[in-house]
Formats: structure tokens, C-alpha cells, sequence
């Protein structure tokens, strides 16, 4: 992969929750997701993947979405202890993510309830690969971002149905691969999507 190297670029993790609901006031994350990756290279330096109690109760919808049961999370720890293991990987990178803003907002309320300082990330730009793509939904390619979208405008491998917070920060990364890959000595190259035309759905 093409990247400037003069600079030292600052180390990128893509983080994804799955959580109790949509809104990070009400509700809360019960799995956390991330992976530190180098910032020139985009090679992953280290993982993680932790299931965390719910504090909330889990809304249906929610359940469906990421396969909550008290079973599969009978092993799950405390969510102030899973984001002090998160925020030491993201201390001085850039946030990344498919709406990242949703996680953060939901990492910033934990924090704050549990009297934890958040981490210093090296900007307060994050990096949103759905706001990266708006030019295919400009032009009719595709009618939204989401991550499922992203996945079949590049071609990768489709998500489990249930979704999962590592998988889907992985995913994140793969997509932000395949956009910085359409760039060359600046010039941007189409992702080659076929003769489908647009994507529906």
C-alpha cells in the first residue's frame, strides 16, 4: 500500500461497540471491538474483543441485531473494566470506524460514568468511512453507507448475520483499505464495481 512515509503518521484504531440500544444516554455497550493498526501501513499491531455486562436492560431490536442472550455473555466483565483496556490502544491514534461518532458517544458516556478520563487521541477529526463514501450515494451507486452497503461495493466477504463488535471493526478496516487503495499519487480511481449499476437495498 502507497502511503507518505516522510511523516510519521499517527497509529489509526478502528473501534466498534455492539450496545444495549441506540441511544448512548438510555442504553450501554455489551461488546467492545478494536484493532490498532499502524497508520502508514495499515498492518494490525493488536486486537481485542471483550463481551461487557449489560448495565441497562438489552432492547429486543438490539438483541436481534447482535445475538445478546445471558447465556453467551455469562462470562462478560464489567464495562469499566473493559474500557480501561480499550482506551490504553487508543490513546494518541485517530478513532476510525463505520460511524465512528455512534461508538464514541457511547465510550464518552461510559467514561463519565464510571470517573474515567477519556483518552487524548491524536486529533479530534475521526475517521468515518461511511462519510468517506457519500460520493457513491451523490451519483446513485449506492443509497446509503452503512457497512453492509460498503461490503458489496468492494466485493468482501458479507457479515455473519449476527453482528459482532471485533468482526465489524475489522470490516471497518478492510473497507478504509480498499477506499485508500482507489487513490493513486492522488488521483482517485473507482472502486471497479461491475455493470450492476447501482446497488439497491
Amino acid at each position: 500500500m502507497r502511503s507518505n512515509q516522510k511523516t510519521k503518521r499517527p497509529d489509526i484504531c478502528f473501534v466498534d461497540f455492539e450496545t444495549s440500544g441506540l441511544n448512548p444516554w438510555e442504553h450501554g455497550i455489551i461488546e467492545i471491538g478494536a484493532v490498532l493498526c499502524d497508520g502508514a501501513t495499515l498492518e494490525i499491531k493488536k486486537q481485542i474483543s471483550l463481551k461487557t455486562k449489560p448495565t441497562k436492560p438489552v432492547s429486543s431490536e438490539a438483541a436481534r441485531i447482535n445475538g445478546y442472550t445471558p447465556e453467551k455473555w455469562k462470562d462478560a466483565i464489567a464495562i469499566e473494566h473493559g474500557i480501561r483496556l480499550l482506551f490504553p490502544l487508543v490513546e494518541g491514534t485517530r478513532w476510525a470506524g463505520s460511524n465512528p461518532s455512534f461508538d464514541r458517544q457511547f465510550a464518552q458516556q461510559a467514561a463519565k460514568k464510571a470517573g474515567i478520563e477519556f483518552p487524548r487521541l491524536s486529533t479530534f477529526r475521526m475517521i468515518d468511512t461511511n462519510a468517506m463514501c457519500e460520493p457513491w450515494i451523490f451519483h446513485g451507486i449506492i443509497p446509503h453507507a452503512g457497512l453492509d452497503k460498503l461490503i458489496e461495493l468492494f466485493g468482501l466477504p458479507p457479515r455473519e448475520a449476527e453482528h459482532a463488535a471485533l468482526g465489524d471493526a475489522l470490516m471497518a478496516r478492510e473497507v478504509y483499505k480498499k477506499i485508500v487503495e482507489g487513490f493513486d499519487v492522488g488521483r482517485w480511481q473507482a472502486p471497479r464495481i461491475g455493470d450492476q449499476g447501482p446497488i439497491n437495498g
